[in-house]
């Protein structure tokens, strides 16, 4: 695990884990506990997150992180730490940049995060991780549902730039992907 608090008592009092970064010496990362504090990574999209364990969504609409028909595409950092988003549900059909990220921008990074079950409609650029990806997109997978009417992937939806890693452990997955007529 790459993940190192040099200060224990420090971070856990503020919530904090420290990861040695590629471009910073050391940086800060926001832990993510629970279904709230997923959805609220919407209110800073530039931040940097690590999953602390599993979050199950079942019965829970999601709205996706950074979302670009607001205007708005996640920069950050986000390390699911190997951990899964479990029955994700977004049904959003005639909405666009929809999945677990809507849109993740140049300089954002998503990685080590599995989805598994739950649902995810949408219009346009929908993924099961990303809807829109122009970032790296590193070890992830996805076994729900995703469905929309164009530019549909299990994993991403759209990808204009960026880069795709996948993990050989999580070749064994699949997703339903279905493209659907307006």
């Amino acid at each position: 695990m790459g993940a190192v608090c040099p200060l224990r008592a420090f971070c856990a009092k503020r919530q904090m884990f420290w990861q040695k970064g590629e471009r910073k010496p050391w940086r800060a990362f926001q832990l993510v506990r629970n279904k709230t504090e997923l959805q609220n990574i919407n209110n800073n999209l530039s931040g940097s997150y690590l999953l602390a364990g599993n979050i199950d969504e079942s019965g829970e609409s999601f709205a996706p992180i950074g979302n670009n028909e607001d205007g708005n595409n996640f920069t950050g950092q986000f390390n699911g730490m190997n951990y899964e988003i479990r029955n994700l549900k977004i049904e959003k059909p005639d909405s666009n940049y929809i999945g677990l990220f809507g849109d993740v921008g140049a300089t954002g990074t998503v990685k080590n995060v599995g989805v598994t079950g739950g649902t995810i409609k949408g219009a346009d650029y929908v993924g099961g991780i990303v809807g829109y990806n122009a970032a790296t997109i590193k070890d992830v997978y996805n076994t729900g549902n995703v469905k929309g009417s164009e530019n549909v992937g299990g994993i991403v939806g759209m990808k204009s730039q960026g880069s795709i890693f996948a993990a050989n452990r999580h070749d064994a997955y699949s997703a339903d992907v279905q493209k659907t007529r307006k």
